[in-house]
Parts: structure tokens; C-alpha cells; sequence
């Protein structure tokens, strides 16, 4: 049986292929510590943790998902820079699990409803 840190790794890989993002950061909840970093794909370096009331968090709690992330966030999350990004929540039951943070994609197309539709 693979471990969590190898499905949630694989999780990413699929969804970077699958939608061409040139980045990819899974954040899991961490009870008592807020988000942790559980995976990456791509060069983009991550902040490894987040707490829950932070910035990209509450924006999250108040935005349908997938959403573009506002530029204003990026630096709040990215510790190298990354011109835009989207984000997908995570949702367990009716609990937040986590949320998934794409970087865009290697083409020159933005993302468009039917990859919001696919990772909604």
C-alpha cells in the first residue's frame, strides 16, 4: 500500500499533466499547525506551512473554487516568483482537507472552464 505522502504526490503529478500547469503545491490541514506543504510539482519553491488564518486561507474560505489567486497572495505562498496562479479547494465531507494551488500553465493559454469544471 503506497503511503499518503506517495498518493497525494501522484495526485499532483496527474493534475499537472493533465491541465499543463507548470507548478503544483498540494496543502494538506495540519490540525494545530494550520496548512502543511505535502506536495510539490515543478521548480516553484512553496512555503511549507500556512496558518489558517492567513491570507490565502481566508481568501479561500470566501471564493467559490477553482479562482485565479489575486496577484496580491502569490507572494504569501511562493517563496520564488510565480506570475499567477489558480486554486482548488480540497473538501472532505463538509470539512476542508486542503487546497491545491496550480501555477500556470507551460503554454501560453490561460485556464478556461473546462479545467475548472475538470478540477472542481
Amino acid at each position: 500500500m503506497p503511503s499518503l505522502a506517495a498518493i497525494i504526490r501522484e495526485l499532483a503529478e496527474h493534475v499537472a499533466h493533465a491541465v499543463g500547469a507548470s507548478a503544483v503545491a498540494v496543502y494538506l490541514d495540519d490540525p494545530g499547525h494550520g496548512y502543511r506543504l505535502a506536495a510539490t510539482v515543478g521548480h516553484t519553491r512553496f512555503v511549507p506551512t500556512l496558518e489558517r488564518a492567513s491570507a490565502v486561507p481566508a481568501w479561500l474560505q470566501t471564493t467559490a473554487s477553482p479562482a485565479p489567486l489575486p496577484t496580491a497572495l502569490l507572494s504569501a505562498i511562493c517563496a520564488s516568483a510565480l506570475p499567477s496562479a489558480l486554486v482548488v479547494s480540497l473538501p472532505w465531507r463538509s470539512a476542508p482537507l486542503g487546497f491545491m494551488l496550480l501555477g500556470p500553465r507551460s503554454s501560453e493559454h490561460e485556464y478556461g472552464a473546462e479545467d475548472a469544471d475538470f478540477l472542481a
